[in-house]
Order: C-alpha cells, then sequence, then structure tokens
C-alpha cells in the first residue's frame, strides 16, 4: 500500500489471513492512496480499515471518504460521514459476531458500513469459523423521505429482518439463496430501530439487504447513508 506515493506496507507474498499496520501522520487535505493485492490459491480476501484519532478501534472507511481523484476531493462539501475532517459521528450499524448459528459463543462487535457481503467460503472476521456462526445487527435506518417502502433480504443460509421491533420478513432455514420479500411499508421520514439476524451452517456465506421506494427508487443495496449516525 502507497499513500501519496509512499510506500508504506510491504507484504508482497503468500500468507492467510494476516493483518498488517502502520500508522501514517495525516491533515485534512487529500492524499493518493494505492493498493496492488494478488492471490495464488483459494479463498482471496483483502480489507481496509483505519482508526481515526479518539476512535474507538479499527472501522471501515467510510464511504465519503473515497474519491476518484484528487481534485473531485477538494471541492468535495464536508459530510457529517466525514470522520477524517474531525466528526464525531460515523454511519453504519453494529455488528455482533458469534459462533454458533443461533448466537451461542460471541466473538466480536464491529461497526459494518452496509449490510451487503459475499464470505464465500471465508470466515466473516479473524478467530471466526468459515462455518456455523451468526451475526446480529442493530442500528438506525434513516429514511430519506415519507413513503411507501419495500424490503428484500436474501442470503445463504437464515436471514430475518425487524424495522421499528416488528418482523417483516423471515427466512430463518437451512439452504441456499433464501430469500424474504416485504409488502410495502409505510415510513415517515427519519431514523427507524433497524434489526437483522443471519446464520450460517456450512457451504458459500453471503447476506444482503435492499430497498425500494414506490415512485422514488428501484431497488438497491441500503447505502451506508441510510444507516446511523452513532457515535464510532
Amino acid at each position: 500500500m502507497w499513500i501519496d506515493g509512499e510506500l508504506k506496507i510491504d507484504q508482497w507474498h503468500e500468507f492467510f489471513l494476516e493483518r498488517h499496520d502502520t500508522t501514517v501522520d495525516l491533515t485534512e487535505e487529500p492524499v493518493f492512496v494505492e493498493i496492488d493485492f494478488f492471490n495464488s490459491n483459494d479463498g482471496a480476501a483483502v480489507i481496509l480499515r483505519w482508526a481515526p484519532p479518539e476512535s474507538a478501534g479499527l472501522t471501515p472507511i467510510p464511504d465519503s471518504c473515497w474519491f476518484t481523484s484528487l481534485s473531485a476531493a477538494k471541492t468535495a462539501p464536508a459530510k457529517s460521514t466525514d470522520i477524517a475532517a474531525g466528526e464525531t459521528t460515523m454511519h453504519g450499524v453494529t455488528a455482533a459476531l458469534f459462533r454458533g448459528i443461533n448466537f451461542e459463543q460471541p466473538m466480536a462487535t464491529r461497526v459494518d458500513p452496509a449490510i451487503d457481503f459475499l464470505w464465500d467460503h471465508r470466515p466473516p472476521a479473524l478467530n471466526m469459523p468459515a462455518d456455523c456462526f451468526s451475526i446480529r445487527w442493530t442500528g438506525k435506518l434513516v429514511v430519506p423521505s415519507d413513503g411507501m417502502y419495500t424490503f428484500k433480504i436474501s442470503g445463504d443460509d437464515g436471514c430475518r429482518l425487524w424495522i421499528d421491533n416488528r418482523l417483516i420478513a423471515d427466512a430463518w432455514e437451512f439452504g441456499n439463496h433464501t430469500a424474504g420479500t416485504t409488502s410495502p411499508l409505510e415510513l415517515k421520514a427519519g431514523p427507524h430501530d433497524l434489526k437483522v439476524e443471519y446464520n450460517e451452517y456450512f457451504g458459500a456465506a453471503w447476506i444482503t439487504l435492499r430497498w425500494s421506494k414506490e415512485g422514488g427508487f428501484a431497488e438497491e443495496a441500503i447505502p451506508n447513508s441510510a444507516l446511523g449516525p452513532h457515535a464510532p
């Protein structure tokens, strides 16, 4: 990994689920990031996280911090999710990870930027198994405007969805590509309680949460900007 042309992490060799850290002194000015990656065997994964000053630990870098060019970054307006600019809130949902398909053994807690994962045959986190695990996401769904919203939750294996403590999609069963699509749900603009549960028995693992709005937008993954905000 290079930052502004300076090589910061150099681990160009084969390894399995290793973590490599570096400390970089940054200002509010945008920087250029380049990452190279290769895979020579089954099971490929690369994850980039950061720990801004005064954060509780490593978290995903928010979408609002990424730009396709330095000129675009310099002209972009400040956003509430921009932790690099010194904000004290971030968007996302809290994920509690467990060993066992019914939340038997707590293993880790983190903030995920969205509920849209394809782990395939890999574990969802370090020190987690690739099979027989479960995850519970909780947080706020920020509805942009009043209207009728439809939700679709899909995964392998089981998944279910609550909005405002109401179970609206339930596909809590073993099997591939289970899906639950809700009837249109009338929601007011603003934050609503969100909970999603997922479990993986064995084999490929994935989950995605999508929504659409009548007369508004077509089905899409729920974006990071509609999740949260909360204290990091």
